[in-house]
């Protein structure tokens, strides 16, 4: 509901900056929604408006993509199936933190608090397994051409300070899932990244390696939806 009033609002409102305000509100409400989980139905209107709005921010000229770089979004069904295993095989969703302005993908980061079983953060990236990856030519898919990110943070993380010091893994974690898109490539296990300075200031993390979900339950295998997306 609230998708829809911040969506109307923005059609009544003259002044531009307002207006891609509550645009980019709807948005977050719309996308918000499709992750939680929708009766199909509302999915799909969801997933109309969020077609409406995508339109509406391009001609106020704010980033949502180019002909030649237009968004890729995750269809309902294919939230639906990461929302399962991150619930199943991860944990419970407490928050998720909205990417504002994306370019190219949409990806949000869930963040799945600490419990008993599993005392630390888990941070998921939704959204990068939207666009097809460009594997190899002599590279066997097998399922590899998409990817979602995971990293682990300590108990005691704190979020929305607003210091970059708590803020960079989900800095880091945004610009890794636009690596494959921005470069025309692809990411999987095994693969080192080096980012040329640290990570925050007073760190000398510069650098990472990307591996299995170490903590996710025994037995658990990337999804796959009817397109394909892996995590």
């Amino acid at each position: 509901r609230m998708g829809y009033a911040e969506y109307y609002q923005s059609e009544e409102t003259a002044d531009p900056a307002k207006r891609a305000q509550l645009l980019v509100q709807a948005r977050e409400s719309f996308t918000r929604a499709l992750l939680n989980g929708v009766p199909e139905d509302i999915a799909g209107d969801c997933r109309e408006f969020l077609g409406y709005i995508l339109q509406d921010l391009d001609d106020l000229g704010v980033d949502s993509g180019s002909s030649e770089q237009p968004m890729e979004l995750y269809a309902p069904e294919q939230f639906a199936v990461v929302r399962t295993f991150l619930k199943e095989h991860i944990g419970e969703i407490g928050q998720v933190l909205h990417d504002p302005f994306p370019k190219g993908v949409q990806v949000d980061i869930a963040v799945i608090p600490p419990t008993e079983e599993k005392p630390f953060y888990t941070l998921c990236t939704v959204g990068m397994g939207a666009h097809l990856m460009h594997l190899p030519s002599d590279f066997p898919s097998a399922g590899l051409d998409r990817a979602e990110l995971v990293l682990s943070l300590p108990p005691d993380w704190q979020f929305g300070t607003g210091e970059d010091r708590w803020n960079w893994p989900i800095r880091l974690l945004k610009d890794i899932a636009h690596l494959p898109l921005d470069q025309s490539s692809w990411l999987g296990w095994g693969h080192t990244i080096d980012l040329g300075s640290p990570v925050t200031a007073g760190s000398g993390l510069c650098g990472c390696v990307l591996t299995g979900v170490i903590h996710a339950d025994a037995g658990a295998r990337p999804p796959r939806s009817q397109r394909g997306c892996g995590c």
